[in-house]
């Protein structure tokens, strides 16, 4: 018939080695390119799997960054307050010491001037109780001699 081929048998057996060794070899090739594409795929998904994962891992270490910051902020804060509050604390009692200071060096001051004070009312008093003691033996004096000067006068125009 048409439809069947007859061999014999070397030259068959040649002929179904050959196939067999092509089978072999298509059956390796499918397999190695179904093979790459499964791991293709796979390591599509771990790539893609990886960068989701990096990407919340980043995520993650930006708010915990963030919090980070924000704790040492509110720390430097707390740090700034309590050293302002002592600071303040410290000048108020440098402050208040000073006055003390600038209060007993007046005090000694005011003292020291209360007496120059006194001692110059005292000089005055005693200058103007001299003055007045002059100014009344002069005007003592002065009206001894008017009227000495009246009875002379009195005299002179009796006896005329």
């Amino acid at each position: 018939g048409k439809t069947l081929v007859f061999f014999k048998l070397p030259a068959f057996e040649r002929i179904k080695f050959a196939r067999l060794e092509l089978l072999i070899k298509s059956t390796t090739l499918i397999q190695a390119c179904w093979r790459r594409k499964v791991r293709r795929d796979m390591y599509k998904a771990i790539r893609l799997f990886t960068r989701h994962v990096q990407a919340l891992i980043r995520t993650k270490q930006s708010r915990m960054d963030l919090q980070e910051r924000k704790t040492e902020k509110a720390a430097t804060k707390v740090q700034a307050l309590g050293r302002r509050f002592n600071a303040r604390k410290h000048y108020l009692r440098t402050l208040q010491k000073v006055v003390r200071i600038q209060a007993w060096r007046r005090g000694i001051a005011g003292r020291s001037c209360a007496k120059e004070r006194k001692l110059y009312v005292c000089a005055m008093k005693i200058q103007r109780t001299f003055r007045r003691v002059q100014e009344q033996t002069v005007f003592s004096t002065l009206l001894r001699s008017i009227r000495v000067a009246q009875e002379r006068w009195r005299m002179h125009y009796a006896k005329q």
